[in-house]
This record gives structure tokens, sequence and C-alpha cells, in this order.
């Protein structure tokens, strides 16, 4: 697609946050936050439900007072600048579009609170609809959009004013999840066309890798890791974490003699090897493979099987090993594979790449 001419793309701002703490009363909902976000990054807040990614976006858009530490933005100190002085674009769960307005007049609605001109209202809500793919729909009227389109519309209003960060606050929640799939993959467009910072707040994790650059996880109001998708999948710093990312497999493994370890009496060959003393081995059920021929895996041991489920492009395998720590396998179904052929009760070697091996602290009371 041509873009716009009259599209003006933004740099996005630096967004720093510094030892923050927020409580209500006596609960503290936030503790020690401390991120630095890079212009122009899409920086997903992940955590289950009261882990504190609301009230840290929150507290960025001003609608709540940090006890302590600062947010700054481009070096600039927010925690006392008034919300409307901030220039953050917001879109929310619901969208907050106002029924009684058109189109075009939700999207000008923050550009005549800024006293603009007419002509520069009516160009720059042509540029938004532009930039959202929505030129033609400026006369009607919200109610008759469908949810897609109102979260375009909603993307609009928060960008139509050229504000120095975006922050989104699980904005496709409501919607199905095949226009939710197909929504996501056109927010992540739309933000690479614009070039914003973008703070975004979602509880999916499939969600937050398919987004983002970077994702915080948040467990019990602190910051569990920080990374980019795929070293936070396959290089968990913690078990929370790599149960929170995804299925994850974590096994009691022994530390051997010689260095490395063990699961039950076999070596587990691998490319990582943390100075841990206590260690959990995070396997993937992905990685597993299921009868690896000779050479194919560096680690392979036994396990028994319990039931498998078929599930369109991959089996489910529920497992057991000779301890009786329960184990998951996901094997794809392709042509040759053994996987549609066996049965519970029977016996299954199980293979492990070395780079596929990870250890993890185990410091945390999780159930593998």
């Amino acid at each position: 697609m041509t873009e716009p001419q009259s599209t003006k793309l933004r740099s996005g701002a630096l967004l720093e946050i510094e030892n923050v703490g927020v409580s209500f009363g006596h609960t503290k909902v936030l503790e020690g936050i401390t991120a630095t976000i890079k212009p122009g990054t899409f920086f997903t807040l992940l955590g289950a439900s009261g882990s504190g990614k609301s009230t840290l976006l929150m507290s960025i858009a001003g609608f709540v007072t940090p006890h302590k530490g600062t947010i700054k933005l481009n070096g600039k100190v927010l925690n006392t600048v008034p919300i409307h002085k901030r220039n953050i674009g917001m879109v929310f769960q619901s969208y907050a579009l106002f029924p009684n307005l058109s189109v075009a007049d939700n999207i000008a609605y923050p550009l005549r609170l800024r006293a603009k001109s007419k002509a520069e209202i009516d160009k720059a809500v042509a540029d938004a609809l532009a930039f959202v793919r929505m030129e033609g729909f400026g006369d009607r009227d919200t109610a008759a959009l469908s949810g897609g389109q109102r979260q375009r519309i909603a993307l609009a209003r928060a960008i139509v004013f050229e504000p120095d960060i975006l922050i989104m606050d699980e904005p496709l929640s409501a919607l199905d999840k095949k226009l939710r799939d197909d929504m996501q993959i056109e927010l992540r467009r739309l933000h690479d066309r614009l070039g914003l910072t973008t703070i975004y707040v979602t509880h999916d994790q499939r969600e937050a890798m398919t987004l983002s650059d970077e994702i915080a996880i948040l467990e019990k109001g602190r910051i569990a890791q920080i990374a980019p998708p795929q070293d936070l999948y396959n290089h968990p710093r913690s078990a929370y974490v790599a149960s929170f990312m995804g299925e994850s497999n974590l096994l009691r493994v022994t530390r051997r003699a010689g260095g490395g370890f063990s699961l039950n009496d076999t070596p587990i060959q691998s490319d990582h090897h943390p100075t841990l003393e206590d260690a959990w081995l995070c396997a993937r059920p992905e990685k597993l493979m299921v009868s690896p021929q000779p050479g194919q895996a560096d680690t392979v041991f036994d396990a028994r099987l319990v039931e498998k489920v078929f599930q369109g492009e991959s089996w489910l395998l529920e497992c057991l090993l000779d301890d009786d720590t329960r184990i998951t396998v996901r094997a794809s179904d392709h042509g040759g594979s053994i996987v549609s052929t066996v049965a519970p009760g029977e016996t299954l070697q199980l293979g492990l790449l070395r780079r596929d091996a990870y250890f993890i602290e185990r410091t945390e009371e999780v159930s593998p």
C-alpha cells in the first residue's frame, strides 16, 4: 500500500522508569519497578491478573501517582505533570468512543481540546483515517462499526495529535479470536509505520510474543524479567517466567560430581552450564523428540505414555518418567511420525538437543 503523502511518522520517545512503587493504603501494588524503554520500541507489560501491569500503565499515563521513584519521558520527570499535559496517546479496553459523536468528531476531539483550527483538524483527521485504512468512514456513527473498526478509530484518535508515546490497555480483549489474531498483525504493522514508542498491557502470552520488541513479565508487583520474546521463551530466568511463557516442563535434576546435571540416572547434555547447585531442567514440550534416530538427539531417556490427544497440527502426549514425574510432549503430525501408532502404556524414547536443555535455579515452589 502506498503511504498517504500527508502522513507524518514520528520518532519514538525515551521512557525511563526508576524504582517506582505504588501503594493503595497499606497494600503495595508495585515495588521497585525499573525499566528503560528505548525510542520506537513496542514494549509489553505481561502478567497474571493482579500482577500490577495496569497500575504501572496508569502510572505512566498519570491516573495513578507513585509514592516513590520517577517516571521520565525524554528526560523530563512526569510524576507531577497533569494527565492532559503528558502528550500521551491512550487506547483503552473499551475503546471509550463517544457514542453521540461521529467517527470524525471522535478523532477530532483531542485536537479541539488543544484549540487547533478547523483546517488543521480536518487535515489531521483525514490523515489519521487514511493511516488506519478507514478513509470514507468520517461521517459514520460509531455504533454502526464492527469491533475491529472501533479499535482502529480508537487508535486513530490516540495518534491524531502526534503524542510522544502510545499506551494501550488490553485493546483486543473484547474481540473474537479470529479478529483478535488479525488485529495483532495489524497493530504491529501500524506500529512499525508510525514509529512511536508503544506501551501495551496484556495477560495473553501469545499476543505479547506476536506484538513485542521487548516484554516485561510482572509478578506480584515486581518485574520478574525483561527481554525480547525469543529470550524470554528460550532462556527464562526463573521457574515463574518459564511456566508463564507458554508450556513448559520443569524437571527436577541433580548435580553430577564431574559437573553438569542428570535427570534420574541420565546425564543431560547442554550448551548451558550454570553454576547452580539446585536446578530445574526446563524442556519445552515441542522441543522433545519422540523416538529420535541414532545421533539425532544429544540426550535420550525413557518415558511411559499415559495419554495422547490429537489437536490437529500436533499430538499432545502425557508421559511419566521412571520416578513418576509427569512430562508433556507436543509432537507434530507429519508423515513418518510414529506418534499416531503408539498406545498408552507403551514406553517411548524422548530426545533433547543440547541447545534446548536449559537449567533454572530451583528456588521456588513450582510443581513440575
